[in-house]
Order: structure tokens, then sequence, then C-alpha cells
């Protein structure tokens, strides 16, 4: 059901069909695939809760109350709570706003337990970035050796290195871009020739969360790694930055198995696999070390809400705190 024909005050509203108006508004909005399936199934728990057939005017913050209380007590982590809160708050919201509904039944009155101080994320240092660049060669330095080591035919052998190459020249450019620009991973998946300039340092036009647009500056050697990567590339059907062999979009799933598998060879010993959203937090944390200026970083990054940003000068913070320590330790 289209929201436009949600009326305030329209009893024969339900919420299945004010959550359905919700996605379609999401989708018109540009949000990602994924972000859209995080809120459907955020609200699924709370459409099964309150029924899918309640009317929509019927919400109210004891209603809301309850559940929170129920998922507390299913065994729900505080953190996962506030989540489906803050899903379920927008959703109202977007109701206002499109006169679905005369005011939020998300008050003051719905109180949620006290969030749970988030952990921090460890990023990597300076030498362990140039070690996941250099091992981006190496990774393609040794699959070429075996490629080409039973090959006998001259051509053939060329065309294998003229292969990995392109692959060496792509994944420079595009874990590079990571380290040192902070793109999402989906933003960097998106990116199109066409998003480029790479005059002077340099720059890109990224469509991040929600279709907002920024333009991020780059560094003179990213720039020149984007270069050597595009004197490789072959063409592509939609205009895509980077591609695969054939000239198709590459995936964001193969750009996070890149990474993964790159961060294996390095055997940085971190508790969970290297993620592209690692290279954010790393880039995010140098920039802030470097200028000082959270509101730089929140621009950087894309974020709407600083508190979103705020995580990296508590990184800080702690890094500050363990480099006194040591101080202390080797005047012992």
């Amino acid at each position: 059901m289209p929201i436009k024909c949600i009326k305030i005050g329209a009893m024969a509203v339900t919420l299945a069909e004010a959550v359905e108006a919700f996605r379609q508004d999401l989708v018109a909005a540009g949000y990602a695939r994924q972000t859209v399936r995080g809120y459907l199934h955020d609200l699924d728990m709370f459409l099964r809760y309150a029924r899918p057939d309640r009317a929509l005017a019927s919400v109210d913050a004891d209603l809301l109350q309850a559940y929170f209380r129920q998922l507390l007590e299913t065994g729900l982590s505080r953190a996962a709570v506030h989540r489906k809160a803050a899903a379920l708050r927008t959703f109202f919201k977007s109701l206002v706003r499109r006169g679905a509904l005369g005011s939020s039944p998300f008050t003051d009155r719905v109180v949620l337990p006290r969030r749970s101080r988030r952990a921090l994320p460890r990023v990597l240092s300076e030498d362990q970035l140039d070690r996941l660049i250099a091992a981006v060669t190496e990774l393609h330095q040794a699959a070429l050796e075996k490629a080409v080591g039973t090959v006998r035919d001259p051509e053939r052998a060329a065309a294998l290195r003229r292969r990995y190459e392109f692959l060496r020249r792509r994944d420079l450019a595009l874990t590079t871009l990571l380290a040192d620009a902070g793109l999402r991973v989906s933003e960097l998946a998106g990116l199109n020739l066409e998003d480029l300039n790479l005059a002077g340092n340099g720059s890109v036009r990224v469509m991040g969360k929600g279709n907002k647009e920024r333009m991020v500056p780059l560094n003179a050697p990213l720039c020149e790694l984007i270069r050597e990567y595009l004197a490789h590339k072959p063409g592509s059907r939609d205009g895509a930055l980077f591609v695969t062999e054939a000239g198709n979009r590459l995936a964001v799933r193969s750009i996070q198995r890149l990474i993964r598998i790159v961060g294996d060879r390095c055997q940085f010993q971190l508790s969970r696999p290297l993620s592209p959203h690692k290279l954010r937090h790393a880039f995010a944390t140098r920039l802030l070390r470097e200028t000082g200026d959270i509101t730089l970083v929140q621009r950087a990054l894309g974020h709407e809400d600083i508190t979103t940003t705020t995580i990296y000068a508590r990184v800080a913070d702690r890094d500050l705190e363990e480099a006194m320590a040591r101080l202390g330790r080797r005047r012992r």
C-alpha cells in the first residue's frame, strides 16, 4: 500500500500496511538493499509481537514499553534492544513526516535499558597498513608464478602475466582507496569512472547512505595507483571503476573476500578476519590523529550524526593511555 494512501487517524490502516509503506519510502529514497533489509528485519519482530493487523493508530508508548521489556526478558542484549528501538523510532518519524500519524508514540515515556559501553575497534597501525599493501603484490606474484610454472607456450605465459598484472594493479588501487579514503565497501563497489577527478591530489564523488553525495579528497600517490590501474583496465558495460576481467562491476562480496585473504596472509592476529570496514576504522583514526578535528572525520566518513564519529576520539584516547602506560613501564 503506497504511503500516500495512509491518512491521519485512519483506523483501517494496519501495522503491516504501514511497514510496507515505509519499505517503499526507503527504496524510493535510495537506501541500499542491505539497509532496507535490516530495517524490515527489526520491524518484523515488532509486527509479530503487536500483530500485523493491529491498527496503526492504536500503537502507543505503553505497547512499545511492554515490547522492549519482553525483548530483554527473552535474553536479547541491551545493544540489540537499542537497535530495534532505533528502527521503530525511524519508522514512526517517517509516518509522522508523511502525515500517516499526528505524532510518534515513541515518547519520553518509553524508557530503554542503559546502553552497554561499546567496545572500541582495534585499528591497524601504519606499519600494518604498509604490510597489507605489500601483501597485495605478494599475493598476485605468488599466483602468477604458480600459474606460469608449467606453461610452455610463450603466448599463454604472456597472457597470464597480463592477467595478473591487471589484478595486481586493480587490487592495489582499491585496497589503498579503502585505507586512504575511508569508503564503505558498498560505496567503493558503486564508484564509476565519471566519479573520479585525478587532477592534482584528486578527489572522488561518493554516493553514501540514503543517496547522499559527498566529495572525498584523495592524495597524489593514490591517484598514481589509480592511473596505473586504469592503464590496464578492460572496458566496462556500465562505466564501473572497479571491474572483473570480463568488464563486469566488481561485487561487494569479491572485495570483502580479497581483503580477508590479504589480511590472512599478513597474519595480523586479529580477533576476526580483516574486513573493508576495519580499513575504514583505521582511516578515521589516522585522520583524527592528523587533524584533531572530529568534524572533518565526520565529513570524510559521511556520517549524518556526529555521535557516530565520536568513537574514534575514544580510540585516540585509549591509544594515548596505552602509550603513557608503556612509557611508565620503561622507567621501572
